[in-house]
């Protein structure tokens, strides 16, 4: 399993979630209406793609694909692979 996700899945999963062909890496999750529903399918589908298991203020902490993004990166490092 895959322990990060790319700046093109995380954006692709943000687009499924809200809906809309236009979001970038810097949109703000608040400013696109996210709210707490979002942000559970977010991290729901992160788990999926990559076993980190986040919380939800995860989301609210880092409010832009480009930051969850970085966010995970600094996870995926810190945490042994195990292979």
């Amino acid at each position: 399993m895959n322990h990060t996700m790319n700046e093109e899945s995380m954006i692709a999963l943000w687009r499924s979630i809200f809906g809309r062909s236009d979001i970038e890496p810097h949109h703000n999750f608040f400013e696109l209406g996210g709210d707490s529903f979002a942000a559970l399918h977010i991290i729901a589908q992160i788990q999926r793609s990559t076993g980190i298991r986040l919380r939800i203020d995860a989301v609210f902490s880092h409010p832009s694909s480009s930051a969850l993004c970085t966010y995970l990166d600094s996870l995926a490092a810190a945490t042994p692979s195990g292979d």
